[in-house]
């Protein structure tokens, strides 16, 4: 696709394709698909699994484990929220929300 208003065509084009086959009780299927020129969708190839599509883990890229200690560490030492911050102010020093 070659423009925005080819996307538009073609997204508005796919929902109207896809709301109805699901109203028609028909399945879609797993596919590459590809735009013509007046917004209309057309299967390319079929995929039926995710393998297809050449998906793979990053073999440079341990596996990342995150503890939920090491999460609420990270929570502890985050600073003040600006709405927490703002709120404060003004309980605090009874200012305005425009001064706060």
């Amino acid at each position: 696709m070659n423009s925005f208003r080819a996307v538009f065509r073609a997204l508005e084009y796919e929902a109207q394709r896809q709301r109805k086959a699901m109203e028609e009780g028909v399945r879609l299927v797993q596919e590459t698909r590809g735009g013509e020129e007046e917004g209309k969708t057309v299967s390319q190839r079929s995929k039926e699994y995710a393998h297809d599509y050449r998906y793979f883990p990053e073999p440079d890229l341990p596996p990342l484990y995150v503890s939920r200690k090491w999460v609420e560490d990270v929570k502890a030492e985050l600073p003040e929220l600006p709405e927490a911050c703002r709120d404060r102010f003004i309980s605090k020093y009874e200012l305005s929300v425009y001064d706060a």
